[in-house]
C-alpha cells in the first residue's frame, strides 16, 4: 500500500464504486488510524481482536464500533 499511496487517494485503496460523502470521512479516519501502522520485515506479528472478545471479529461488530462517537480505545494484545 505505501508504494500504491496509502492516502486515501491513494493506489493502495480502491472501491467497486464512488464512496458516499460520509463513507469518505470513514475511510479518513481508517487513515488516520493507520498511519502510525508500521510493518516490518522478519517480525513476526499477529491479529488482535479486542473489541468483543467472546463474539471475535465481526463486519456487524466493525459497523457499530465505527458508526458510534463514543469510541472507546482498544487495548494492546496481551502475549
Amino acid at each position: 500500500m505505501r508504494r500504491l499511496g496509502s492516502g486515501v487517494g491513494g493506489g493502495g485503496w480502491s472501491w467497486r464504486r464512488r464512496l458516499f460523502a460520509w463513507e469518505e470521512a470513514l475511510a479518513v479516519e481508517c487513515c488516520l488510524l493507520l498511519v502510525d501502522v508500521v510493518l516490518q520485515v522478519n517480525v513476526a506479528d499477529r491479529w488482535c481482536w479486542n473489541l468483543d472478545p467472546p463474539k471475535g471479529y465481526t463486519v456487524s461488530g466493525v459497523y457499530h464500533w465505527l458508526t458510534h462517537q463514543d469510541h472507546v480505545e482498544s487495548t494492546a494484545c496481551k502475549e
